[in-house]
């Protein structure tokens, strides 16, 4: 038995199992895995990316990035950003924009949305709200329970999305999105590198968060 746990344990040495939500898999963790890649080249990485906490922070995750609002017993938790949400939409979508305010062109534009009974991330409502504006919802026409598939159908040209600061600053940058207007609106939730507390000088998860760290401007842990 005794060497049975041997191999088990330097098997999972060897692996670090990152938890996320399917958003930030995709957007973010994605396009930067070549990194991550180069600087863990004899380590596995497990990425369970799932909406579901049961499945993002289940038993076997061993460090995690998650939305909320830092409060997760049995976690250290480290703040990588603060939630900043704003409209983006294709390129040329917003083509009568000037005709307009900014405020009357959102309201009559197509919106996509993230499902309401998604856990706790913004939609229109409550970023309308947020702005001091009165939302029919009349708008809301294609309405969509993944991040991914919102932000799929906005480059695709279907409507205007709700855009998170960092998860949507590639496609920005690679002019796949664009912001038709300056307004966004920011909360007191964020984006968090938690590990459980029994796994804090744990060698890989160190390594990890402190290239999060990089990633995100933030001063590296020694």
């Amino acid at each position: 038995a005794g060497a049975t746990m041997d191999i088990q344990n330097v098997e999972f040495a060897q692996q670090l199992v990152i938890g996320c939500d399917q958003a930030f898999a995709s957007q973010w963790l994605s396009p930067r895995l070549s990194q991550l890649r180069q600087l863990m080249p004899a380590i596995t990485l497990r990425i369970v990316a799932s909406d579901d906490y049961n499945e993002s922070l289940g038993s076997e995750i061993q460090v995690a990035v998650m939305h909320g609002d830092g409060l997760w017993p049995g976690f250290q938790t480290l703040r990588l950003f603060e939630e900043e949400v704003f409209p983006v939409c294709s390129p040329g979508f917003d083509h009568d924009l000037a005709q307009q305010d900014w405020a009357s062109w959102l309201l009559q534009a197509p919106l996509i949305d993230l499902a309401d009974s998604h856990w706790n991330w913004m939609n229109w409502r409550m970023w309308f709200g947020g702005n001091n504006i009165d939302q029919p919802l009349a708008n809301r026409n294609l309405q969509l329970n993944s991040y991914p598939l919102v932000i799929d159908a906005a480059c695709a040209g279907h409507g205007v999305a709700l855009g998170w600061r960092y998860l949507v600053d590639d496609l920005i940058a690679d002019k796949k999105l664009v912001r038709p207007v300056e307004q966004s609106l920011k909360t007191d939730l964020g984006y968090y590198c938690i590990y459980r507390d029994n796994l804090e000088n744990d060698t890989n998860v160190v390594r990890f968060s402190n290239w999060l760290r990089q990633q995100f401007g933030l001063p590296i842990e020694t």
